[in-house]
């Protein structure tokens, strides 16, 4: 399945049916429950390779998910989502990552937001053993700025 954009209801269809394994595998999400009218969200979007989604998962608890609790509390973004679902060929990716920035001045900076992020002493790097790239075949990023629904 190609994802050729984020329409507001394919992105709820998808995050909810994700939801209950995100919750199953512990993963993080964190940040505000409210979106603003100006938030721009980044979606990647990660096909595993077989038997590597548990170190992935690994990883993003250890490492992604870290850099965006400091990002979090420097006001660098508003909220962050770790999805997994059951790996299959059908979907065409198994973990979605999925970042609020505040406006489309704040995702501009990202690099330059993460990059200070890696060189503070806010954040350690946790060492898995392997890239993570070595554990993906497929990777793709969206990114939309209209939110259609959501909690309140």
């Amino acid at each position: 399945m190609r994802w050729k954009g984020v329409g507001g209801a394919v992105l709820v269809v998808v995050v909810s049916t994700a939801c209950e394994q995100a919750s199953e595998a512990g993963l993080r999400e964190s940040g505000s429950s409210e979106s603003s009218p100006e938030s721009v969200w980044a979606i990647d979007l990660v096909r595993t390779l077989p038997g590597g989604q548990s170190l992935y998962v690994e990883n993003i608890e250890r490492n992604w998910a870290s850099a965006r609790d400091v990002a979090l509390s420097r006001g660098a973004i508003r909220s962050y989502r770790a999805l997994v679902a059951p790996r299959d060929s059908v979907r065409g990716w198994d973990v979605m990552l999925i970042t609020e920035y505040s406006d489309s001045t704040a995702f501009r900076n990202r690099e330059a937001i993460f990059e200070s992020i890696f060189e503070s002493p806010d954040y350690e790097r946790f060492d898995i053993g392997v890239a993570s790239s070595e554990l993906r075949d497929f990777f793709q990023s969206e990114v939309t700025m209209k939110s259609v629904a959501g909690s309140r």
